[in-house]
């Protein structure tokens, strides 16, 4: 039996799903696994994985190695043992606390497991209870509570919806719990510091997770009661160049989306997109899963977005769901170069009134301005400005294909800082 072809999701009981519980990568990808494998017709029954597989797969992610499935599995149960699910019931001081495993070991060669009755009984679907199907994630996350937040943003995302955005404001005394902390960080300051800006760094920085986010926090006068999520759900691009994680036990050499075979070569603009993106501190394995699946216009479209300070994965989403559609595909770069124009002369001129006493208005300064396209992008706010000045740039483009415009003897493209920087 390999550990291939088996369903991506599992389910999980939404009572169950936000009870106190952060495990490790190894028990939680054990657990993973094992959930993959269970008999639905009859949860509790003994399950079995190669463990070999297991340990191979293991070894080839992130993370601590092991040599040992033996030693690797008696850690895994002791730690799932030492970390039970918390349920607090309806009473303050009132709880229950559910193991997740009632046996794990390895036997001829197989890891066998047997899910508690309890956790069992949460991770089968039951009419009218809700539960959320969960990625069989098997990511190596660094943090452990970056696994969780993925947990709760799935929970929170309706998947048939083709949402980009997902917002929801959740109480931090539930979210302590969540994560399994409520009573390691009782201030919200240590809480923040180790638990949500942990996850929220390492996920804009990964990009093969489907989330990233951005919080506010939620205060009753002074006193901090809740947290409101801004998740974005990065694009289907990114997301179709996630290694296939059911394939385990595969031949590690086994053809994959990321190897030369399957990439289209990059015209001569896409290298000079990529060149510019590597020097601005955009690392290679992005941009070569992104740049062979956009047009030219497209990608000198998200290298001037990027180079302006947008966050990569939401540049990528900006030009692919918010610059290319109708008359201006082929022309992404063009409105983007447009759009920026106009942002920054506002914002220039915003800071000039607030330095002169003219404005009270919040300013925007140079290290938060990527914030900044994206409600401009999704509301259009140039759209019809641009539309106007669209036939002379397209009867320009017919004379002249598009192509790296040479500036000075290195014929570099030419930067959205000095197209933008006259107006300053």
């Amino acid at each position: 039996m390999a550990l291939d072809n088996r369903d991506k999701q599992i389910i999980q009981q939404n009572k169950i799903l936000t009870g106190g519980q952060t495990i490790n990568l190894r028990p939680r990808q054990i657990i993973y696994a094992l959930g993959a494998f269970m008999d639905k017709e009859n949860p509790t029954a003994e399950i079995r994985i190669p463990g070999k597989a297991f340990l191979d797969f293991v070894n080839n992610t992130p993370g601590e190695k092991w040599s040992d499935i033996y030693e690797l599995v008696s850690y895994a149960f002791d730690h799932l043992n030492d970390n039970p699910i918390l349920l607090k019931e309806k009473k303050k001081k009132d709880f229950v606390k559910v193991n997740w495993l009632s046996r794990l070991g390895v036997k001829d060669g197989y890891i066998i497991g047997r899910f508690s009755a309890d956790f069992a009984d949460y991770i089968q679907y039951k009419q009218g209870l809700p539960y959320t199907k969960l990625l069989w994630d098997l990511r190596a996350y660094r943090s452990k509570f970056s696994a969780r937040i993925v947990e709760l943003f799935q929970m929170q995302h309706d998947k048939t919806s083709r949402v980009a955005e997902i917002n929801f404001t959740y109480p931090v005394d539930d979210l302590r719990l969540f994560f399994g902390v409520h009573d390691a960080y009782p201030r919200f300051y240590d809480f923040e510091k180790r638990v949500l800006k942990v996850a929220e760094k390492e996920l804009e920085q990964n990009d093969t997770v489907p989330y990233w986010f951005s919080y506010e926090k939620v205060k009753a006068g002074k006193v901090i009661e809740g947290v409101h999520f801004t998740v974005y759900v990065r694009s289907k691009i990114l997301l179709a160049m996630i290694p296939e994680l059911t394939r385990i036990g595969k031949n590690k050499n086994q053809l994959t989306i990321f190897d030369d075979a399957n990439r289209t070569p990059l015209s001569e603009t896409r290298k000079a997109v990529l060149k510019k993106l590597s020097e601005h501190g955009i690392k290679e394995n992005f941009s070569m899963r992104v740049l062979p699946h956009l047009k030219d216009s497209q990608a000198i479209a998200l290298w001037y977005l990027i180079e302006y300070g947008v966050n990569r994965s939401l540049a990528l989403t900006l030009v692919l769901d918010h610059c290319s559609f109708g008359e201006i595909e082929g022309f992404e770069d063009k409105y983007i170069q447009f759009v920026l124009q106009k942002i920054e002369k506002e914002r220039l001129k915003r800071i000039r009134d607030f330095e002169k006493g003219k404005t009270k208005k919040r300013i925007t300064p140079n290290d938060k301005r990527g914030g900044l396209p994206k409600r401009v992008l999704e509301e259009r706010q140039h759209f019809s400005a641009f539309m106007e000045h669209l036939s002379a740039f397209r009867a320009k483009r017919q004379s002249q294909p598009l192509k790296p415009k040479p500036e000075g003897p290195q014929g570099e493209m030419k930067s959205i800082k000095d197209i933008i920087g006259r107006i300053k």
